[in-house]
């Protein structure tokens, strides 16, 4: 008990050393103490550059409510933890903190890596592949060549050349060495633990500043390559994803384009270049079976109270350094670099568009499924145990105003339907009624669209907006389309007004400036006007556009329409897993002046899985969901993963790798699990 204790005293000291001695060093003969910002000593930290640290500046400008501390990404080593140039901004003054691209790899590991040593595991672990291990690590390295653009622009010592004396590549190539031997040598004697402690991965997010990996890739690749021997090799799967990647290589775009990674960073692809494709097709397929064999491990240790424990907590951290670095702009600084945000926090409550706050997260709709997640599970396991705790109601209260600030209505209906399920099915059950629940819902289901359609047939305004809804979505396509190349065009605008889309296929322009997603939907609404024998029917452009109007999404898909132009092959099979560069310059947007385009993302994982898959792809990933969940239905993961295939149809968060792995383990759960409803 006493080793135990010690060795966690040990660990606590480690991790402080770690936090405080890089941003408390200041070097230097003069050793030149640090001043109180403002215009009298703006000129003092201009000249005396990499010479005052972090935790000195701090010290005399703690409440110093001008100052917004922002991260200096191309710092050389030497100015690492230490002011690197202040700006003033109206009334405000921009104090840049250095950090280093080579520095951050093997610092930020080494935070995470004493966090995860805290766990106590089982203590097995395999003799480790030295040479596999040092393959991962060329393949890592090689991320640096293939993503040139993204890696010099963080780096101003940036070199791609491969010779001996490229000391930038060859510090990159041991940083990466020594971080996946350590999470090798730390990770695995853990790995029984992973199942019940990986909701904190949506708090220690992992990507590393000034890179565009994430550490959780890393110790998935590792067990990825532990997962893969010669049936593997062999097996149906891999041969399918070998015909897709070869189809993905052969069909690569020659123009290399650079796609700004913005809060996707860490879990995509900056670069369509030939390196970058075989880097992320590799790493996909690394990480898949790396799920697969750390779940297959860590699900005999599943306990559901830990889980439910750990969601709420880590939930509730969330939810409280979100808070702290708005209001406070050094914790949103150490909140970025502490916990490896690919985009730093809000600084305000105010919300994004006049409803959204992301605060702690960089997507507020995949926070917002997280804690519908925590929720749910939270009153699963409350309802198992016919008893709550105090602390469990502090901390789902704190959760549900995460889940309140990041307004994500679409959670909150999905997680009243999931309840309504529960309640329905526990109640059909109890009182042995000889009815499938499938029926049930269906009913209920055909029950509302009769209801819907009376009302409607009733309500003449209702009824004369159905012209309208049917073609918002097409119609706002074309106002995003580079039809629109000076903010308007007063013709075009009357021509979609008056729905005459015949015309507006006649514009000179309308070949070079549509994408061919926009073409196909008009002429698919057209044919199906001119058919007066499906005339009452709606056509696919209409049901999509009712579709999108109904869940809100009408301007984001229009955002979609208006881009996605592929080319028959992307169409067919994707551009390649975590490849956004041929759809975001396929087609170029309008220049509405109303419209700040910013990241223009999908919204909706079915179609990121058609720009990855493409539909051939696509309908491969359905026709294995639907063969492996297809039973089961009474398991409480296989609610929760109902839940998330809800949310998942109008969100980007399958783009978020803490996003990612959960939708993973739910999926697994929902198959392998034995926490069974009718066990509640």
């Amino acid at each position: 008990m006493k080793i135990d204790y010690r060795n966690k005293l040990i660990k606590v000291l480690i991790l402080l050393f770690l936090l405080i001695l890089p941003f408390s060093i200041t070097l230097g003969e003069e050793k030149l103490e640090s001043q109180y910002l403002d215009d009298n000593s703006i000129g003092f930290y201009q000249t005396q550059t990499c010479e005052i640290s972090l935790f000195s500046f701090w010290r005399n400008n703690l409440n110093n409510n001008k100052v917004v501390i922002k991260n200096d990404i191309v710092s050389p080593i030497e100015c690492f933890g230490k002011v690197n140039g202040v700006d003033k901004f109206e009334d405000y003054y921009f104090v840049y903190i250095g950090t280093n691209l080579n520095l951050n790899l093997v610092l930020q590991s080494l935070i995470w890596l004493t966090l995860i040593s805290f766990l106590t595991g089982s203590g097995n672990k395999n003799k480790s592949n030295l040479v596999g291990l040092f393959l991962l690590t060329v393949l890592f390295t090689s991320q640096i060549l293939g993503e040139e653009s993204f890696y010099s622009y963080y780096n101003k010592n940036y070199d791609n050349t491969l010779s001996q004396d490229n000391y930038f590549l060859l510090s990159i190539f041991i940083a990466f060495f020594i971080i996946i031997k350590l999470i090798d040598d730390i990770v695995s004697p853990r790995l029984d633990k992973f199942i019940n402690y990986f909701p904190f991965i949506f708090l220690i997010i992992g990507t590393f500043s000034s890179s565009n990996i994430n550490f959780y890739i890393l110790v998935l690749s590792i067990f990825g390559l532990k997962n893969i021997n010669i049936e593997t090799l062999k097996s149906r799967n891999t041969l399918v994803y070998l015909l897709f990647s070869i189809i993905w290589f052969v069909n690569i775009n020659e123009k290399t384009t650079f796609f700004d990674v913005d809060k996707l960073r860490g879990f995509i692809s900056s670069s369509n270049s030939m390196t970058s494709l075989v880097f992320w097709v590799l790493i996909f397929y690394l990480i898949i079976h790396g799920l697969f064999y750390m779940v297959k491990i860590a699900n005999k240790s599943l306990n559901i109270e830990i889980l439910k424990n750990n969601f709420l907590i880590s939930g509730s951290i969330i939810v409280f350094f979100g808070i702290i670095g708005a209001v406070n702009s050094y914790a949103n600084f150490i909140n970025f670099y502490l916990f490896g945000q690919n985009k730093r926090g809000m600084n305000t409550f105010t919300s994004v568009a006049g409803n959204t706050w992301r605060g702690f997260s960089a997507s507020a709709e995949a926070i917002g499924e997280f804690y519908g997640i925590a929720i749910l599970i939270a009153l699963f396991a409350i309802y198992k145990r016919k008893s709550i705790k105090s602390f469990e109601i502090g901390l789902i209260l704190i959760n549900s105003y995460g889940l309140y600030k990041s307004n994500d209505i679409a959670v909150i209906v999905s997680m009243f339907l999931v309840v309504v399920y529960f309640v329905v099915y526990k109640t059909v059950k109890s009182k042995d009624y000889n009815i499938k629940i499938s029926y049930l819902i269906l009913f209920l289901i055909f029950f509302i669209l009769i209801i819907f359609s009376i009302y409607s047939f009733f309500n003449p305004g209702l009824a004369n907006d159905y012209k309208f809804l049917s073609q918002n979505l097409l119609i706002e396509s074309l106002k995003n389309s580079a039809l629109f190349e000076d903010g308007g065009n007063p013709y075009i605008e009357d021509l979609i007004y008056r729905s005459n889309y015949i015309d507006i296929k006649k514009l000179e322009i309308y070949e070079e400036k549509t994408s061919s997603t926009t073409k196909f939907l008009i002429n698919n609404y057209i044919s199906s006007r001119n058919d007066r024998n499906i005339n009452y029917l709606p056509n696919l452009t209409s049901l999509l556009s009712i579709s999108s109007s109904l869940i809100n999404r009408t301007e984001k898909w229009s955002f979609f329409v208006a881009k996605y132009s592929p080319s028959q092959s992307e169409l067919l099979f994707g551009s390649g897993p975590f490849q956004f560069n041929n759809y975001y310059f396929s087609q170029e947007l309008g220049t509405r002046e109303t419209i700040d385009y910013g990241l223009v993302l999908p919204h909706s994982t079915l179609l990121d899985g058609v720009i990855f898959f493409g539909l051939f792809g696509m309908l491969i990933i359905f026709s294995l969901l639907i063969y492996n969940y297809r039973s089961n239905r009474s398991n409480v993961f296989y609610i929760l993963s109902v839940y998330l295939i809800i949310n998942l149809l109008k969100s980007d968060s399958i783009l978020y790798i803490s996003s990612f792995i959960l939708v993973f383990i739910i999926f697994f759960l929902a198959k392998y699990s034995e926490e069974n409803i009718d066990t509640l």
